[in-house]
């Protein structure tokens, strides 16, 4: 399984970056805007200390509009940087223009929550998918579940290569996506702590507490009872 860490904040990046588990960086518009930063000086920052490729969201303008923002993201850092598309009408001839000019491949669709528009990404050529599967639920829709299960589906009949990565917040979730059979997610900052964690771990290691306590203890023994040597002259 992949993981994408959610976050522009450099200093959280560089101290979560250590444990190794997250591939990459996954923005969006809100997350950018609490910076008080333009989005172009948080991509040169986020780009320096990724662990893998960097998404920013494109602006949804004019075709002409997005080119030119996408353009100045891959400049920053080409081999870090990847662009992140709502798939509107004009993101998917944005989508097209990316990978006929070569401009970049490594292309994340965003605003999905309908499995026909999963299909219609994966015929574009993307790469990534990050479904809203929770959008339609919230106006009397199908569960979040049932849409990713259904996304999921799509993309497996079609052999696609594009993959949905959803967003998690705690480690059950983690695992009823594997059950699922999605295999690339997105933690929160704020989750990750949440989702590292566990109660159980911590009771096993606990479980130890006397036998390092006595294996302490014999050092210190060992270290008391050691016979003092002398160097010459003293």
């Amino acid at each position: 399984m992949s993981l994408f860490l959610a976050s522009t904040d450099i200093e959280n990046i560089c101290h979560i970056k250590p444990l190794g588990l997250f591939d990459g960086i996954v923005t969006n518009p809100d997350c950018v805007s609490i910076t008080g930063r333009t989005q172009l000086e948080v991509a040169r920052d986020v780009a320096a200390v990724s662990p893998g490729r960097a998404y920013f969201m494109i602006r949804d303008a004019s075709l002409d509009a997005m080119k030119k923002e996408a353009a100045q993201l891959i400049e920053i850092a080409p081999e870090v940087i990847g662009i992140k598309v709502a798939l509107s009408p004009d993101g998917m001839r944005l989508i097209h223009w990316l990978l006929q000019e070569k401009a970049t491949t490594d292309i994340m669709a965003t605003c999905i929550a309908e499995a026909s528009h999963v299909v219609l990404a994966s015929e574009l050529g993307v790469r990534w998918v990050t479904p809203w599967g929770s959008l339609r639920a919230k106006s009397g829709g199908p569960s979040r579940e049932s849409v990713l299960v259904e996304m999921q589906s799509s993309l497996e009949n079609l052999s696609s290569t594009t993959e949905l990565v959803v967003g998690v917040a705690s480690a059950s979730e983690l695992a009823a996506l594997v059950a699922m059979r999605i295999r690339h997610a997105f933690v929160w900052e704020k989750d990750v702590e949440r989702i590292i964690g566990s109660e159980w771990t911590r009771t096993a290691i606990n479980t130890f507490h006397d036998a390092w306590g006595r294996e302490d203890q014999r050092n210190l023994n060992a270290s008391q009872s050691a016979p003092c040597t002398k160097s010459n002259g003293y």
